[in-house]
């Protein structure tokens, strides 16, 4: 079943809702759940090791839209799979769209089609945002990225 914080989406979440998540077990890792601290191939130059990280986020997205669909969320930190830290990502000028769309543009080799996917910004205290995508379950599985 997709979870819900304090009885809301967490499409629908604001940063104090994120503070539910921190060493929270009830909200650890699991086939719904997944944190990432960043978009680690944002912080690499062209090259091998930014494909790879590119294709890591592809597989992550792949692993929703084959299961139950889930949400993959950016900018907390994790340790042994339960939020730790809520950090958030730099958004270049605070362009949510552009950058949504740049991360759309990144998923685009994913085959048959790039899954349906919601994003939702949720603006922190210190300037940056967490970034939240629920990926839908289809009936277009299996996904699979090419390279």
């Amino acid at each position: 079943m997709i979870p819900k914080i304090n009885n809301k989406s967490f499409l629908e979440c604001t940063e104090e809702d994120l503070e539910v998540l921190i060493d929270n077990p009830d909200f650890r890792e699991n086939e719904y759940i997944e944190y990432k601290q960043g978009f680690s191939f944002l912080d690499e130059p062209k090259g091998k090791n930014r494909n790879d990280k590119i294709a890591e986020f592809k597989n992550d997205v792949c692993a929703f839209a084959n299961a139950e669909g889930g949400y993959l969320i950016f900018g907390i930190s994790d340790e042994s799979g339960c939020a730790k830290k809520i950090i958030g990502v730099d958004i270049p000028d605070n362009n949510t769209d552009k950058f949504e769309l740049d991360r759309r543009n990144n998923l685009a080799t994913i085959s048959p089609k790039t899954p349906y996917m919601s994003y939702h910004f949720v603006g922190l205290k210190n300037g940056k945002f967490v970034v939240i995508i629920y990926v839908k379950r289809d009936n277009f599985a299996p996904y699979v990225h090419i390279q």
